[in-house]
């Protein structure tokens, strides 16, 4: 049985947001990850839902090519609610 995880994610500071939430988006869909992303006071939030593995990917390649430290990303571990699918959203879900 495939486990499931969600991790909630926000990276402050950010050059190009909605560039940056487009490219997160094609670069969590490649990876099998399910989510959003949103922008968020210059910067974006996302959740990333699926697979260990493929959650570690993405926030590893957050870390990697956006040039965010684990200081400087909060990442929280959260309950999964799978809907399918990764968005890009004008803003994030209450």
């Amino acid at each position: 049985m495939l486990r499931v995880v969600a991790t909630h994610v926000v990276l402050p500071d950010l050059d190009k947001a909605e560039r940056t939430a487009q490219w997160l988006s094609e670069v969590a869909l490649s990876e099998g990850v399910e989510g959003w992303v949103a922008p968020r006071e210059g910067g974006l939030e996302a959740w990333f839902e699926g697979s260990s593995s493929a959650v570690d990917s993405i926030v590893a390649w957050c870390q990697a090519q956006l040039g965010a430290s684990e200081l400087s990303m909060e990442i929280t571990a959260q309950r999964p609610c799978l809907r399918g699918g990764f968005e890009v959203l004008k803003h994030a879900p209450a």
